[in-house]
């Protein structure tokens, strides 16, 4: 078991017996739910071990909490983003424009050349390019197309429900929330059937 002790100004880490796991050199120290040691340092961020030792270095603006095993990075400097694995190793690059959390085994991201795919825990990218994605749930994405219009893809980049939507959001229980191009809303199967047909305000 750890704690976060104030020395002064700074923060550090110690275990139960008192001895010093992260010396304080920190300006902020908390944990994850994961058990990693998230630091910054003049506002730097960067990810430590539970004995210590540095996973990611801190050197980033922010680093987000472990998800799926990875961590989603931003480095200011290049105003891009990437993703560390639990062993410290880069598995996506940092030269993404945007990137989210990973949800059902894949990242949206916006690559260099701004057009939107998905990425696995292993930095393999869909060859799809979209003008923006949603993340996945239970086993559909929304994406929007060169139409700005919205519909659905399935792990493997297949589309499964055409492109034909104002706005699509993540899919729950079945269902999903779809609005046309009449401004009103409705439901949609995994299919595309409207089982709540678009003709409310809101939904």
């Amino acid at each position: 078991h750890l704690v976060i002790v104030h020395a002064g100004k700074k923060r550090a880490v110690l275990d139960t017996a008192g001895n010093v796991v992260v010396p304080p050199i920190y300006d902020k120290i908390r944990f994850d739910s994961a058990g990693f040691i998230h630091v910054t340092d003049k506002k730097i961020c960067g990810v430590l071990r539970a004995d210590g030792t540095v996973l990611i270095p801190v050197a980033y603006e922010s680093v987000g909490d472990a998800k799926e095993g990875r961590f989603i990075v931003y480095d200011k400097k290049s105003g891009r983003y990437g993703a560390y694995d639990e062993e410290g190793r880069v598995v996506v690059p940092i030269e993404q424009r945007e990137m989210y959390s990973y949800c059902e085994g894949l990242a949206s991201v916006c690559r260099p050349d701004k057009t939107w795919t998905f990425v696995d825990p292993e930095g393999n990218f869909l060859p799809l390019h979209y003008r923006g994605t949603n993340h996945f749930s239970e086993g559909l994405a929304a994406v929007k197309d060169d139409t700005n219009r919205y519909g659905y893809i399935d792990k493997t980049g297949t589309p499964v429900i055409p492109c034909v939507y104002a706005e699509a959001r993540p899919f729950s229980d079945g269902l999903a929330i779809v609005r046309d191009g009449t401004r009103r809303y409705g439901y949609i199967d995994k299919t595309g059937t409207q089982v709540v047909p678009c003709a409310y305000t809101e939904a």
